[in-house]
């Protein structure tokens, strides 16, 4: 979705080819608006040091969510949580104090990541990534999903037609990936069921159909709320909160 936090309107816009095979989206006033951060890379496009590639917020909304992965100041790929409340960075494992502990040089100033058609993904920091797939030739894309989780995709024939299937993943453990089942809730996994995410007691879920929004109280705080047992308890339930997600 080209400028999807400020797409383009039905008034004035333009989808042109132009001679030499280029498909252009311009708005109303002539720009180009395909340069906005975006969630996925193909092949043979590189992801630059001006680079950020951004998740979708969720399945029906497709303005710019929570999770990044761009270059950091230390020339090293990584995955950043960027809430509303408290950031974090959670991929490479951020309890490698040394990024070179998981494969990485923070010594190549040049900052690039390309993905080809074979399914081989590089970077300048010396993760080398191939797909289960490697060497098959067919589409591939590389996404940094709705759930924080940067994932390499390959279309097979499936059931008489055609399906992204995962052919390599960046966090195994999609718990540990900050913020995923959202705050006053808990994340479980197991290879059986993938994840789930249920809250705590006397919490209940705020949206049923997107679990980033955590859960929320049963009750209230039946006092004054400058009462020193009421900020105590607000400020235990916010530190519970913020430690979980």
């Amino acid at each position: 979705m080209a400028n999807r936090d400020d797409p383009v309107d039905g008034t004035g816009s333009q989808l042109s080819l132009s001679k030499d095979g280029k498909l252009r989206l311009t708005n109303s006033a002539g720009i180009t608006s395909f340069d906005s951060p975006t969630d996925t890379l193909l092949p043979q496009r590189t992801l630059t040091r001006i680079s950020t590639h951004v998740s979708i917020s969720s399945k029906v909304d497709y303005s710019s969510g929570y999770y990044k992965l761009f270059f950091d100041n230390d020339n090293v790929l990584r995955l950043l949580y960027q809430g509303p409340v408290v950031s974090s960075l959670y991929w490479p494992d951020p309890e490698l104090s040394d990024p070179g502990h998981a494969g990485r040089s923070m010594y190549n100033s040049s900052r690039a990541a390309v993905l080809n058609e074979s399914g081989y993904f590089w970077t300048s920091d010396h993760l080398e990534i191939l797909a289960t797939d490697f060497g098959v030739k067919t589409q591939r894309r590389l996404t940094l999903d709705r759930d924080g989780n940067l994932r390499l995709y390959s279309l097979e024939a499936m059931n008489e037609g055609w399906d992204w299937v995962v052919t390599w993943q960046a966090v195994s453990d999609p718990c540990t990936i900050h913020g995923i089942c959202g705050p006053n809730s808990v994340c479980s996994y197991d290879h059986a069921f993938g994840r789930r995410c249920s809250c705590l007691q006397g919490f209940k879920i705020k949206d049923l159909t997107d679990w980033s929004f955590g859960c929320e109280a049963e009750f209230n705080l039946a006092c004054n709320q400058s009462h020193e047992s009421c900020l105590v308890l607000s400020n235990f339930l916010i530190f519970i909160s913020l430690a979980l997600i």
